[in-house]
């Protein structure tokens, strides 16, 4: 790769991880309030629950599935995947369905 497309290339990428971080940071501030309101636990090490919440059946749909396209290296395919992970997030369905999974708070 010539030199100058891997500073772009490292550029954008960058630029997405500060993105994505600031978006998932913002998304993870919005669903701690709900269970504060609701008075459930918060988030705290996040996986666990995210995780959860896709492997187990919802009232509500947590993440939105991408099927198709492509991040350049691997294929969007139904369910997990290399290029999407889980999907997008849906903040409100997350917050709604952490809010009956999250026990009261100690």
């Amino acid at each position: 790769m010539h030199h100058f497309h891997r500073w772009l290339f490292r550029l954008v990428c960058c630029w997405w991880d500060k993105y994505c971080c600031t978006a998932l940071a913002g998304i993870a501030v919005d669903i701690n309030h709900y269970l504060i309101t609701h008075k459930q636990t918060t988030l705290g090490h996040a996986n666990p629950a995210l995780y959860r919440l896709y492997n187990t059946p919802q009232p509500t749909l947590a993440y939105h599935d991408i099927i198709s396209g492509n991040n350049l290296y691997y294929p969007a395919t139904e369910g997990y995947d290399l290029a999407t992970g889980l999907g997008s997030p849906d903040a409100w369905n997350i917050a709604q369905d952490l809010a009956g999974i999250v026990g009261p708070p100690h």
